[in-house]
């Protein structure tokens, strides 16, 4: 049987080593401390206004909005790291502002576990009731959809479709025990989609979502410390470099 037009073979690479870094993200829940923003935006200044040296933002949130509603934006200057504030979660994130400009997982790790140590030596102590690190990959293609098809699901999407294939998602999930220790959701989402840079026309990519996150059924029960927070977010970048890898093996 013959694949439909536009469903042709992919001769470029869609393995571990082909995959660009578009963002990471470093995740703190922390449902019981809420720590309202007149309290809590001088103090971030003053611990870490030389990475977040751009412009603060803050937001005109009602009290009653959801506690994982961003409060306080906190940017550098050229855009790379975010700092997203709310009542119950705190995001630490980079994001790719340019096409040359790459980090490594690892680096990434030391940044964020550094912000951690930072922010639990802030009054009073945040309580972290749950943790996840969330990153997004992509290969550039002409064809995204085809392509997850072609390497995910064994030829019988392009064999069964009629037409062109516009988007395919692919998501896998399972629950696990990272380093004998932490009960997580891994998730590992493939799909179709534009890389939309500053400045720079959008391109097809194929986007490889990675999250890693602990149980929300657990938060009132489990606190983090310091020391957990880093022992989470090494087995997490570990855990998304083994996954990924062998769910793009040949």
């Amino acid at each position: 049987m013959t694949a439909p037009l536009g469903a042709t073979r992919m001769a470029e690479p869609f393995s571990i080593e082909s995959l660009r870094f578009n963002a990471f993200q470093g995740i703190l829940f922390t449902p019981g401390t809420q720590i309202p923003t007149s309290r809590i935006l001088g103090r971030l200044l003053e611990k870490f206004g030389t990475k977040f040296d751009g412009a603060p933002t803050v937001l005109p949130i009602p009290l009653e909005a959801h506690a994982e509603i961003p409060r306080i934006v906190l940017q550098s200057a050229d855009n790379q790291w975010a700092l997203d504030v709310a009542l119950a979660r705190i995001n630490f994130r980079w994001v790719q502002m340019k096409d040359d400009q790459q980090i490594q997982p690892t680096d990434f790790r030391e940044q964020f576990l550094r912000f951690v140590e930072g922010l639990l030596q802030i009054e009073p102590p945040m309580q972290i009731g749950r943790l996840a690190y969330v990153l997004t990959r992509y290969v550039l293609n002409d064809m995204p959809a085809s392509l997850i098809a072609e390497r995910l699901c064994k030829d019988r999407i392009l064999q069964k479709a009629s037409g062109n294939l516009e988007n395919v998602e692919v998501h896998v999930h399972k629950r696990k025990r990272l380093v004998n220790t932490f009960e997580v959701n891994e998730w590992n989402r493939f799909k179709s989609g534009l890389l939309n840079l500053p400045g720079t026309p959008s391109k097809k990519i194929v986007l490889v979502e990675q999250d890693i996150n602990t149980l929300a059924e657990n938060a009132p029960v489990i606190l983090f410390s310091a020391d957990d927070v880093r022992r989470f977010t090494d087995a997490a970048v570990k855990e998304t470099a083994e996954s990924l890898t062998l769910l793009l093996e040949n």
